[in-house]
């Protein structure tokens, strides 16, 4: 026979603790012959003994969480046969109850740690950075006032005119960023650009393109992002200013045309063992105010190689946006709906 004890019992059999009964006398009396008495003290010895497995909660391993220490709680659980000699008790219960009249046995609970499950959820992500193309009619409110600004100074643009409450015209995922030099009859025709252009009556002299994604380093070292052409406007966030309320002021790089001499118009992302594969949030915006126009922008990781550029390919540290339920990166406001500052 086989059965199981569950160690809330285990107290209330050992007070119990009849000697004298059948079962009792099968297994402790003097006057059975076989088996030995000193080989029933034996048997009740390990069967008494009893293991508890306690198997922790599962632990979901993602691109983006840690270990962490986990506890758990578990009754014992005794098993065992209760042997042919002791017949005379009806159950697991009785025969383990009988054993503890031996003076040298001792019920004993040994506690094993099983390996935790590991469930390993799965993500998708487009490599790249997400792009808005928005066009600008050449004759409306939006475009006399990016127009202004050439007066005005690159300030008095109104970011929540030409961003909140709109979805760009033509959006997507591309792998370069850039490059713009658009000089031809640049008042008449869209802004051309990734394969694709801005939608008929919008014109290159008042173009604005968003872009954003993520960093995420697998390196340690500096990653630098270069503004390296600019006309009008072009700008780039890093961090949380570039998720939401991002604005003119907490820009990391701003570059306008003219140029100014000897400006880097850089910015450097240092890495460490502390921040290696944590993602870092990107923003690049680019607006013309009239005439033509130009951008060009790069980022270049610690060993030289550019990530993100003019002609760059695909990059695993460059992800546009992701889904699924380990999604490395937090997922993007819709783009009518992005949060920004006053400037």
């Amino acid at each position: 026979m086989k059965y199981a004890l569950t160690g809330a019992l285990l107290a209330g059999l050992a007070a119990a603790g009849p000697c004298n009964n059948n079962c009792g006398r099968a297994v402790f009396g003097t006057a059975r012959a076989s088996p030995a008495l000193a080989e029933r003290s034996a048997l009740c010895a390990e069967f008494v003994k009893t293991t508890s497995t306690v198997t922790l909660p599962a632990v979901t391993e993602t691109a983006v969480l840690y270990n962490r220490n986990v506890h758990a709680r578990a009754d014992a659980v005794i098993t065992g046969h209760v042997p042919a000699y002791a017949s005379a008790c009806a159950n697991v219960e009785a025969y383990w109850n009988a054993c503890q009249c031996f003076s040298d046995v001792k019920a004993t609970t040994t506690t094993v740690t099983a390996p935790a499950p590991v469930e390993t959820l799965s993500a998708t992500c487009a490599q790249g950075i997400e792009y808005g193309i928005y066009g600008v009619d050449g004759d409306s409110r939006r475009s006399n006032l990016a127009g202004a600004a050439n007066g005005l100074g690159h300030g008095s643009v109104d970011l929540h005119l030409q961003f909140s409450g709109r979805t760009p015209d033509v959006s997507g995922v591309s792998p370069t960023i850039g490059t713009i030099l658009q000089f031809t009859d640049p008042d008449n025709v869209p802004v051309s650009l990734y394969g694709t252009h801005g939608p008929a009556g919008s014109t290159m002299g008042f173009g604005v393109v968003n872009h954003r994604g993520y960093l995420i380093p697998s390196k340690i070292g500096d990653y630098t992002i270069y503004l390296d052409t600019s006309d009008n406007a072009f700008y780039a966030w890093v961090g949380e200013s570039a998720i939401s309320s991002w604005s003119f002021s907490n820009a990391a790089i701003s570059r306008f045309w003219p140029p100014v001499e000897g400006e880097s118009y850089s910015h450097v992302i240092s890495v460490t063992e502390d921040t290696i594969n944590i993602p870092v949030a990107l923003r690049f915006v680019w607006m013309n105010y009239g005439g033509p126009g130009a951008l060009s922008a790069r980022i270049v990781d610690p060993e030289g190689v550019v990530i993100l550029g003019e002609d760059s390919t695909k990059n695993h540290q460059i992800v546009a946006h992701c889904s699924g339920a380990a999604s490395p990166v937090p997922q993007w406001a819709e783009w009518a709906n992005e949060l920004l500052q006053e400037s």
